[in-house]
């Protein structure tokens, strides 16, 4: 029952998602390129259920680095699981924190340099937000 080949790049709206991946009849190439179309498009959260489903490492990776780019905590949250991780190392939350903070994404990096246990950091987002509304991620 393989008819679920993708044709065009169009992506699921949220029921199409749904069906697809609860359907267990729909195969983890077909959902991996869904995947792939919904990481091109930025549509990363729906990316990583796809990917999930699809048991697929490489595009589960392709989202954590991307994450650990972007200093995205919560986006790398979804994903270090399913990589094998049981909780996120001090230095890959350290490096989530350090690009968030050179991104002005200070909520971001305070959570991950929090995960981290770096004091010298979190101090420094509280000196140089002191009296601002840090909440620029």
């Amino acid at each position: 029952m393989e008819r679920l080949k993708m044709k065009n790049t169009k992506l699921p709206d949220y029921k199409e998602k749904q069906r697809l991946v609860f359907m267990s009849q729909v195969s983890g190439e077909t959902l991996a390129e869904y995947g792939d179309n919904c990481f091109a498009k930025g549509r990363y959260d729906d990316a990583v259920d796809f990917y999930e489903k699809a048991s697929n490492k490489t595009g589960l990776k392709k989202i954590a680095d991307l994450a650990v780019e972007e200093g995205d905590l919560f986006l790398y949250k979804k994903v270090f699981r399913f990589l094998g991780e049981e909780q996120i190392s001090p230095e890959t939350a350290n490096r989530i924190g350090a690009r968030a903070f050179d991104l002005g994404k200070y909520s971001f990096a305070k959570k991950a340099f929090e995960i981290a246990g770096n004091e010298d950091m979190i101090n420094k987002i509280s000196i140089n937000t002191e009296g601002e509304n840090f909440v620029k991620a």
